[in-house]
């Protein structure tokens, strides 16, 4: 399993080199793709403009109707990364044609108590040029606690993990898909995301070239015991329920 350096090597000779993207190469790429720890569970080569169901999207991260839009012709990658023996990071890749990269990638992070890929900035930095990903910070769902209980490896997925795994996975399949390295690696997040950014540069800090923090939820404790005062001040719905 990976350590927290999470160092990755490619094999010498074995890195895809392609001039130009296509239906042909993003399925040739997810044959050849070879990352420890990685499994490709899922690729498709989709043009601009296509709308792509997520039947398999939980409630909390829009439900099983959320419809994700494609602002670029890409080779779009759905991977799970073990990062233990009992946790694992799931990371969505978005790749547009070598033609309309911009040489730069993109990382996103979550909201909330995370487990939702951002698609929108996902959305937004494929349509500007950028290799774009997102992760679903270890956990799907971003309302309750089991997921969190008695797992501390998901646990620290959450609260740094994910975020490096999210940089150095995606700067090797930038590498691998392209050919060369990305010329810089940005990050983006809000909320949580804003959280995971500061984290992920003071624990990480050759993972990105720069970070855009918006609103970053840095207080957990202070954040989460806030909920629980609003709740009995004002009320909320199904307020005995544990998932409030």
């Amino acid at each position: 399993m990976v350590s927290l350096t999470w160092s990755i090597a490619v094999l010498a000779g074995a890195t895809p080199r392609l001039v130009a993207s296509s239906p042909e190469s993003c399925a040739s790429f997810y044959e050849q793709t070879s990352i420890p720890n990685v499994t490709v569970i899922a690729s498709e080569y989709l043009l601009n403009g296509t709308q792509i169901p997520l039947p398999g999207t939980v409630e909390s991260c829009g439900g099983p109707d959320l419809i994700a839009n494609i602002t670029a012709d890409l080779c779009r990658l759905v991977l799970i990364v073990a990062t233990t023996p009992s946790s694992e990071v799931q990371i969505e890749a978005w790749l547009p044609d070598s033609q309309s990269w911009n040489g730069r990638s993109l990382s996103t992070g979550n909201g909330g108590i995370g487990g939702c890929i951002d698609y929108a900035t996902m959305q937004n930095g494929a349509g500007l040029g950028f290799a774009s990903f997102g992760t679903n910070a270890g956990h799907n769902g971003s309302v309750g606690y089991e997921f969190f209980l008695n797992q501390p490896e998901v646990i620290n997925d959450f609260g740094h993990r994910a975020i490096h795994v999210e940089a150095e996975v995606g700067k090797e399949l930038v590498t691998q898909y392209y050919g060369n390295g990305a010329s810089k690696n940005y990050y983006a997040g809000c909320s949580t995301g804003g959280r995971q950014g500061f984290q992920n540069a003071h624990l990480y800090p050759k993972d990105f070239d720069g970070l855009l923090l918006g609103s970053p939820g840095v207080d957990w404790l202070h954040i989460v015991a806030s909920k629980g005062i609003l709740a009995h001040r004002i009320g909320w719905p199904n307020l005995n329920s544990l998932e409030c």
